[in-house]
């Protein structure tokens, strides 16, 4: 992991009960590894949120001890930011960030929002984590630099509109996209595609596994795999 101080969310006061609404506890554990950079550790549980932790600070990794790990969301997130969400306000001002690994979690939007989405990151890697039951791209990113995402499950983005992809690169300079189990997609597996005029460059995409793409709302291109 990147980043040398270690903040566990228990110790901010989660309880990762399933029930039990962490939100506030959460937010301070992201305010503490957001000042000082390090691990935010999740212990084996499922924490509940009403709202998106923010990542806005360089060389933080979100660490989790595998599928056990769960963030999930309990009401209905704000438009464009996942459960977990990394280099944008909620103003919806992009800022740059670097370092940043997200590892062994499960991310689950709950059909209330999105699961992962990054913003204009520098050196990222996403490994070993499932995300699920997403509104849109199970993972996103935009404008970033040098992203892996490897080894992934990605499962149920059924989303309302035409939009429901499973791994989404938006603007994206040599992301890496490999070994990952993609399903259950409305629209496309795996894209990279422009972010505006921004194009997606040099991408490395093998070793996935994509299965059960579904049809679109409205008119829109199907594929298993799109660049």
């Amino acid at each position: 992991p990147v980043g040398s101080g270690w903040f566990n969310v228990k110790s901010y006061g989660a309880v990762g009960d399933g029930s039990t609404n962490d939100t506030t506890a959460l937010a301070n554990s992201v305010a503490a590894v957001n000042a000082a950079g390090g691990v935010l550790y999740f212990p084996a549980g499922t924490y509940m949120t009403t709202a998106a932790l923010v990542i806005l600070s360089s060389d933080v990794t979100v660490l989790g001890c595998g599928a056990a790990s769960e963030l999930k969301a309990s009401s209905a997130l704000q438009v464009g930011y996942g459960v977990l969400t990394v280099g944008i306000t909620t103003g919806a001002v992009r800022t740059p960030v670097s370092n940043i690994v997200v590892k062994d979690m499960t991310l689950n939007g709950n059909n209330l929002g999105r699961c992962l989405e990054m913003y204009v990151v520098t050196n990222g890697l996403v490994e070993g984590c499932t995300t699920q039951d997403s509104l849109r791209a199970l993972v996103a990113a935009f404008s970033c630099v040098n992203l892996h995402v490897i080894r992934n499950t990605c499962s149920n983005s059924l989303a309302t509109d035409q939009f429901g992809d499973g791994i989404y690169m938006g603007g994206c300079t040599r992301p890496v996209i490999a070994f990952n189990k993609v399903s259950d997609f409305t629209r496309i597996g795996i894209v990279t595609e422009a972010d505006s005029a921004v194009k997606t460059s040099d991408p490395l995409i093998f070793g996935n596994h994509v299965t059960n793409g579904h049809n679109a709302t409205a008119p829109e291109a199907n594929s298993g795999i799109w660049c």
